[in-house]
């Protein structure tokens, strides 16, 4: 699914739109700021986020963001967290060093990531009541 914009609509296909014809003035040498701030008024967003997205289509050559992994609380991390009674800082230094030496654990999440993953309640199947 492509991703909302404020009245709730797919904004993807204008964004496609819209880097694929600045690119192509890009690509005659004609791209200008005026060009990037139209295209920004049009779809909503800053001009610093169109100009990222033009950088992004040069350096990759797509289009696509690409896709970032989700941090998820897993009962490993649950245990580590109860362990250090609560202490997420530890629990992310944990996470980080497992990361450094490619144990299990995956990509070390940031500060935040690690903070917000283990102050949100996990989300279980079935009805607040059935828990």
């Amino acid at each position: 699914m492509g991703e909302q914009g404020p009245a709730g609509r797919d904004q993807r296909l204008p964004r496609e739109a819209a880097v694929r014809r600045l690119m192509g003035l890009d690509g005659e040498g004609r791209l200008t700021t005026g060009h990037v701030q139209l295209a920004a008024e049009g779809l909503g967003v800053s001009e610093r986020t169109v100009w990222r997205w033009i950088e992004a289509y040069r350096a990759r050559g797509e289009l696509d963001q690409r896709p970032r992994g989700r941090f998820e609380v897993t009962d490993q991390v649950r245990e580590r967290l109860a362990f250090w009674r609560g202490n997420v800082a530890a629990v992310h230094r944990e996470l980080a060093e497992a990361a450094k030496g490619g144990g299990p654990g995956g990509a070390e999440p940031s500060d935040a990531t690690a903070g917000c993953g283990t102050r949100r309640p996990a989300r279980r199947p079935g009805r607040p009541a059935q828990r």
